[in-house]
Parts: structure tokens; C-alpha cells; sequence
């Protein structure tokens, strides 16, 4: 815990350099463009990290030249990857014009194309991929069936089903197969995902991802077969069925899940607390709160937490709140409860809030305090004015730098003045910057 407090602390106190700053304009602008079109191999990576680690995307026309053919496959690469991460679909053309000509022969290429084709949700793909399901390279082949999984496509579900039953598929294709059915809610597929789910002697990864497809298409005539598979001797199959059924009606798996929560494997509490954050799942708020006080395992007790916080309801806030305010609670999970009330029922907990703020004020180890300020300074509401206010003059460099980015983000007008106080007096140079910045914003 001390960790990601401090972790968070010098991720406020390091200041977020602006495009600008970073060097995107005027001369060091000029620079890239020239690197970009005349600079060696080396020299242009480089240039391509900068541009994406500005957090824009500069000189758009001048990277494009660069999908091209004759551009290296490292080079091709990095253009494709900073485009796709920005959804940026210029190259697109270009790009399905090489899935089809010579870079065909070259899977060191297609992959990133196929990736990027992907990424930017590429309709005209489907084809060409479909294509390049039966390549001889076992990597182009898996990058085409997961870029298939995420496009879609009038043709896709049907050939995919084909290629899954086909005696010759390679058996490392057909892991991806089975999540991409799923992933495309392809319904005709159930049958043949129900055998493979079903017979204990199948490939266990394959029953596991058979039962996440099946949670992805949602049929209910999948839910026997999930049930069931919560019996099975293997605890990851019996971890899967109870992520698959989150995806289903609560009425039909409810009792299913709060069987899984006594599983003696914490991958399948962990799962089945998971798949009950739902605010239909009312039946589970007992053995919930009971997760939540006594799972032997940190991360169940977490998310028994979190899912109570997803019920809601006057019982699971009830105990969120009492947790919340324990002193005697670890503070992770004093933590998660808070997040859930946030998110769940924020002004019905701020006089717990308040009691906290209160209690800790003058604590030595200012972890809780820390950790409130934080999740706080990420919601507008006007309820939170005076907590903000009251953040400011805390001794703590922490807690004043979240009051000001609270006071920002709820443009507190009233609090200007204090702020540019701030600017010019506080004692720290982290609270002056972000303090200067406020005040411009107010």
C-alpha cells in the first residue's frame, strides 16, 4: 500500500510536459519533419518515439509516406503501431493494398498490418483476413483470426466455425478460434462450443475458452453446461464458467456464484465475486459482506468489496460505510470501500467521509488521508467545496496538491484568490506549479 501511495504522490509532484514543451513546434517541429524524410533508420525510430511520447500526433502526412514497400519492416511497424493506438485511419488503403501484394510473403510485415487493420476497425479487412486464415506462418495466421474476432463481418462467423471443425486446422490455431466465435457472438457456433466445454478428455484450454465464448454469446442453453462445469476436478474450467456467467440473467446463476464464492480455489471466489457485481445480485449481499470481512485472500475480500459497492442497496452501503470509517480495517480495503461509495452513493456517505477527514487530519501517516483526497479530486460535485477547501491548508504537500486539482476540476471561483496565494507563497515548489495553473483555469 505504501507503495502506491508514494507511487501516486510523484506521479502528481513530476508535471505533464505539453506538446509544446516536449519540442512538437518550430524548429524542433522542422527537425522531426527532415529526420522523417531523410534521416537513417535509427534516426527516424527515434523521431517516431518522440512524436508518440508527446501525446499527439504530429507531421501525419510525412509518417504515411512511410507505409510503404520499400520501408523497413521496423519502421513499418512503428508508424502502424502509433496510428492504430490513435485510431488514426489514414494509412488504411495503403495498408490493405500491401495485405494483398508482395508483404503477403512477409509475416514479419503482416502482422503489424494486420494488427493495425484491427485496431482502426477496418470493414474492407475482412476479406484479405479471411484470406490469410490458412497461411503457412502459425503467428499470421492467430493475428488474422484475432483482427477477424474483433471486425466482424458477414462472412467471418460462418468461416471461422469451419476452420475450428476442420481435422487439418493446427491445433495452436484453435484456442483463438474458440475465443473469436465468442468474441463475434456467432450463435450458430453453441453446438459445436457446448461438445468441446462438455467432454472432460478435451484440450483444457480449449473447454476454458469454450466456456468464455459461450458466456459471450449468452444463450441460456449454455447455462447447464457452465453450471456443470463449477463441479469440474480442474479449477481454472471451473474459474472460467464462473466468469461466463456474469453474462447471464442472475436469476438463472445466482446460486451457482454463491457456491462458487466456498470454492477452495481463490481463482474461482475470485471469479464468481466478480460475476455477482450486479445490481440484480440482492440474494448475495450476506455472503458478500462476509467475503469482504473474512476471505483468507486480500483480492477476494477486494472484490467482494467492489461487488457490493456494484449491488448497492441500504445493506451493502451500509457496511461499505462502517468499513470505511474502521480504523482497525486494513487500509485496502478501507480504500476499495471508499471507491465504491464514490462511485455508488456519494452524497448519502459524505458525513462518513467528513468523520474520516476529521479523525485523520492530524494523524502522523497521512495514507488514509492520501488516498481520500485522491479518489475525491476525481469527482465534480458541488457537495465537496468545503473538503477541497479544507485540503489546501493541510501540512501535507500530498493533500494540498489534491485539493487543488479538486478545486480545479469543480471550478471553486470563490477560492481564486486563496489559490493564487498558493502560487506565490507555498512552501513547496509542486504546490506553486499546479497552484499557478488553477488559478489560470478559475
Amino acid at each position: 500500500m505504501k507503495a502506491r501511495f508514494w507511487a501516486a504522490a510523484l506521479a502528481l509532484l513530476i508535471p505533464c510536459a505539453a506538446f509544446g514543451q516536449a519540442g512538437g513546434q518550430g524548429e524542433e517541429l522542422e527537425n522531426w519533419r527532415e529526420i522523417l524524410r531523410y534521416g537513417i533508420e535509427s534516426e527516424v525510430l527515434a523521431t517516431i518515439k518522440q512524436i508518440a511520447e508527446s501525446g499527439q500526433v504530429a507531421l501525419k502526412e510525412e509518417l504515411l509516406e512511410l507505409v510503404r514497400p520499400e520501408s523497413s519492416t521496423a519502421l513499418l511497424q512503428a508508424v502502424l503501431d502509433l496510428f492504430g493506438s490513435r485510431g488514426i485511419a489514414d494509412a488504411e488503403p495503403r495498408v490493405l493494398k500491401m495485405l494483398t501484394g508482395e508483404g503477403q510473403n512477409d509475416p514479419r510485415r503482416l502482422e503489424p498490418m494486420i494488427r493495425y487493420l484491427s485496431a482502426v476497425h477496418s470493414r474492407a479487412a475482412e476479406q484479405p483476413l479471411l484470406q490469410l486464415l490458412d497461411s503457412a506462418n502459425e503467428q499470421v495466421g492467430l493475428a488474422a483470426i484475432d483482427a477477424l474476432g474483433s471486425l466482424g463481418g458477414s462472412a467471418t462467423g460462418a468461416r471461422l466455425q469451419a476452420k475450428l471443425a476442420d481435422p487439418q486446422c493446427p491445433e495452436a490455431l484453435k484456442s483463438r478460434l474458440i475465443l473469436a466465435l465468442g468474441k463475434l457472438m456467432y450463435a450458430p457456433a453453441l453446438e459445436d462450443l457446448l461438445r468441446i466445454a462438455e467432454n472432460p478428455d478435451e484440450n483444457k484450454i480449449w473447454r476454458m475458452y469454450a466456456a468464455t465464448a459461450l458466456g459471450d454469446i449468452a444463450d441460456r442453453r449454455a447455462v447447464p453446461a457452465l453450471r456443470a462445469l463449477l463441479s469440474d476436478p480442474d479449477s481454472l474450467v471451473r474459474a472460467y464458467a464462473a466468469s461466463a456467467m456474469a453474462q447471464f440473467d442472475l436469476s438463472e446463476v445466482e446460486g451457482a456464484l454463491q457456491e462458487g464464492l466456498r470454492d477452495s480455489d481463490v481463482k474461482v471466489r475470485l471469479a464468481s465475486a466478480r460475476a455477482l457485481a450486479n445490481p440484480a445480485a440482492e440474494r448475495s449481499v450476506d455472503i458478500l459482506i462476509y467475503k469482504a470481512r473474512k476471505d483468507p485472500e486480500r483480492q477476494v475480500r477486494a472484490q467482494a468489496i467492489e461487488s457490493l459497492g456494484a449491488i448497492g442497496g441500504a445493506q451493502a452501503l451500509a457496511f461499505l460505510r462502517e468499513l470505511f470509517q474502521d480504523g482497525a480495517s486494513n487500509s485496502q480495503y478501507r480504500e476499495a470501500a471508499l471507491a465504491a461509495l464514490c462511485a455508488r452513493d456519494l452524497a448519502g456517505s459524505l458525513p462518513a467521509i467528513r468523520a474520516v477527514i476529521d479523525r485523520e487530519w492530524s494523524q502522523k501517516n497521512p495514507q488514509v488521508l492520501a488516498f481520500t483526497a485522491r479518489a475525491l479530486a476525481s469527482i465534480n460535485s458541488a457537495g465537496l467545496d468545503d473538503i477541497f477547501e479544507r485540503f489546501l491548508g493541510h501540512s501535507n504537500v500530498i493533500i494540498r496538491l489534491y485539493g487543488l486539482r479538486g478545486v480545479r476540476l469543480n471550478k471553486i471561483h470563490r477560492l481564486k484568490a486563496k489559490v493564487s496565494a498558493m502560487a506565490n507563497e507555498d512552501p513547496h515548489p509542486a504546490v506553486r506549479r499546479e497552484a499557478t495553473i488553477v488559478a489560470q483555469d478559475l
